[in-house]
């Protein structure tokens, strides 16, 4: 039960709602075709909105279409695996997603962090913990690092919990 109450602060903490990144106003990720980011740009801001009001289910394949369409940028990943690790059944497809992300951008905090997040969803509590402890030389800002530092608290005391 413990965590359960665990997971659904961390989860809770981590992101309110769905969108993370927003493409609107975001920065060309500088890789393939500025007009096929904009085009691509447009379906992820879509598929964000359906997420902000709930509609999950319909943002999906919004996603998916932004990714098939410009496959460079890391933010469209990242709502995905959100987008999809809001269904335990899906969580497979969220960390597949969040991997390519973070393919795309290695050294980027928020996506190690939502893959924290996915990890601990699954019960792989140790694992989390481990990927957050590698994201210190990645933190960079004071919110972030708090942010850090309290995760990793909450994980050493969910794995405590589980031994």
């Amino acid at each position: 039960m413990r965590i359960a109450i665990f997971l659904a602060v961390l989860l809770t903490c981590t992101f309110v709602g769905c969108p993370v990144a927003e493409a609107q106003g975001g920065k060309f990720p500088g890789r393939g075709s500025r007009a096929a980011w904009v085009k691509a740009s447009a379906v992820y801001n879509k598929a964000n909105y359906y997420c902000r009001v709930g509609k999950i289910s319909a943002a999906l394949p919004l996603f998916e279409e932004s990714i098939h369409l410009y496959p460079f940028d890391p933010d469209f990943y990242m709502n995905a695996a959100i987008a999809y690790g809001k269904n335990p059944k899906t969580l497979d497809q969220a960390e597949k997603l969040i991997k390519q992300a973070i393919g795309l951008e290695p050294t980027a905090y928020d996506l190690q962090s939502e893959y924290a997040v996915i990890l601990a969803r699954r019960g792989r509590l140790v694992k989390a913990r481990e990927v957050l402890r590698r994201t210190s030389t990645f933190v960079k800002t004071p919110v972030q690092s708090t942010r850090r530092d309290l995760k990793l608290k909450e994980l050493d005391q969910a794995i405590r919990q589980t031994n």
